[in-house]
């Protein structure tokens, strides 16, 4: 079976796992500021409309929401770098892209296997099936191909500075 790559030495699919982690990261990044413009509106009607300080538990729901969002940015944001970091090969990298990718496969067999009231619709089932197959390409090629990310470590005895007798 051969390899083909764009670069030399680099297997394309370590850069498709690093390539789909940008997109994960870029695609919560854009959920997470969307759902704090959708609270901070959902903060500014409160205060104009009379029952609507009620109905948002005295602004407790849209604060929670502002929290859960920043937390979808800033775990967007962290895939961004790692997926940059893996189509760069770097070690930490892999590590950070292999638990965004685990957890990304646990909560979405999590989502089909945990009863629930409700069956899941067709857009549910779309985006799990997304988030799993995600999860399952990355992990297995980060764990298959961790080779990719050692190439260019000098090895320890490499790194002293050895002068010459004269």
């Amino acid at each position: 079976m051969s390899d083909v790559s764009a670069v030399p030495g680099r297997n394309a699919t370590v850069t498709a796992a690093g390539v789909l982690t940008v997109v994960w990261g870029c695609w919560h990044v854009i959920l997470g500021v969307w759902t704090v413009l959708i609270a901070v509106g959902w903060l500014a009607k409160a205060n104009s409309e009379p029952w609507w300080p009620v109905l948002t538990f005295f602004g407790l729901l849209p604060l929670i929401a502002i929290v859960i969002a920043t937390g979808f940015v800033l775990y967007g944001l962290l895939g961004l770098f790692a997926g940059v970091g893996v189509i760069r090969r770097r070690r930490w990298a892999r590590i950070v892209t292999g638990v965004i990718a685990g957890l990304a496969l646990f909560l979405g067999v999590l989502t089909i296997i945990v009863p629930s009231d409700q069956s899941i619709g067709g857009l549910d089932l779309v985006t799990t099936s997304i988030q799993i197959l995600y999860g399952a390409f990355t992990v297995l090629v980060l764990a298959t191909r961790g080779a990719e990310f050692s190439r260019g470590v000098a090895a320890p005895n490499e790194l002293l500075i050895t002068h010459p007798k004269a």
